[in-house]
């Protein structure tokens, strides 16, 4: 599989706007140091990577950074779905906080994909958060 992500990361590089690698399996961590050896992120190929789901946003932001690769660790749509809206916001200011505790980082904040039942005022409350704790 990672070849086949290498494959089309290179493919698509080409172009000249960087594609993100849409991740929303938690498994993400034991492909991590695979699809860089193989060359299914970094240069030539997808610019970092977007997850979803629980993922353990710590190690894969610190990764992208070390590897300066993109980072996008979204709140579990979990969260997003049930609330409260306090939990909302806790799980975006961290990882807020930790994308600008980096000088330099390539984050980005993220919301994640949500759940067709998901509250407007949930949404609303992640995108309130991002802007009141992410630099823009």
């Amino acid at each position: 599989m990672a070849d086949e992500h290498a494959r089309i990361g290179r493919a698509i590089a080409p172009l000249g706007v960087p594609f993100a690698h849409a991740w929303p399996f938690d498994g993400l961590a034991g492909w991590m140091p695979l699809m860089l050896e193989r060359g299914g992120w970094g240069p030539g190929s997808f610019c970092g990577a977007i997850v979803t789901g629980d993922v353990n946003y710590k190690s894969f932001t610190e990764f992208c950074l070390e590897h300066d690769l993109y980072a996008s660790a979204c709140i579990s749509d979990k969260i997003l779905l049930n609330g409260p809206i306090s939990a909302i916001e806790e799980e975006v200011r961290v990882r807020c906080e930790l994308a600008k505790s980096r000088t330099g980082s390539r984050c980005a904040a993220g919301i994640a994909t949500p759940d067709y039942f998901t509250p407007p005022a949930h949404m609303d409350a992640a995108i309130e958060a991002a802007k009141k704790f992410g630099r823009f």
